[in-house]
């Protein structure tokens, strides 16, 4: 089971707008066929906006944390632990770093160089599993 943030222990989230759907209705990975603990990206052409990852290893902006309609408020986590939807079917260790599939949930970095946006707290070896990892800053690892 995903581990909630501790009390007193920092980290950092933002509200953007959501550029799309990613409330239940969205049929989405995460609770509730939402895109909530999923990876989110920028929207091109939309200042201050998000919207799910949808090619694989694209360019995160952080985990969302709610479940916003198109145009309400998508809290994202960009630096701290949070709950993470993840693809295990390619098995997740502790302390392995992720980047995205095309449907925002976290898969292990397989390839040398590849840019990450989290590492691993707990493993996985099943689709859609929700786990706990650590947000960190995008970089190649």
């Amino acid at each position: 089971m995903a581990a909630a943030q501790a009390p007193g222990v920092s980290i950092l989230e933002f509200t953007f707008t959501a550029a799309a759907d990613m409330s239940s209705a969205a049929v989405g990975p995460g609770p509730n066929t939402s895109y909530q603990y999923t990876a989110v990206k920028p929207t091109s052409g939309t200042d201050l906006a998000v919207s799910p990852s949808s090619s694989a290893g694209s360019r995160v902006v952080g985990v969302l944390q709610t479940q916003p309609a198109s145009g309400g408020a998508a809290v994202v986590r960009i630096l701290g632990i949070t709950k993470l939807v993840v693809d295990g079917t390619t098995p997740i260790a502790n302390g392995d770093m992720l980047t995205t599939d095309a449907s925002g949930r976290g898969v292990k970095t397989t390839t040398t160089g590849a840019e990450s946006f989290a590492m691993a707290l707990q493993a996985s070896t099943a689709q859609n599993d929700i786990i706990s990892a650590i947000v960190l800053p995008a970089a190649r690892y």
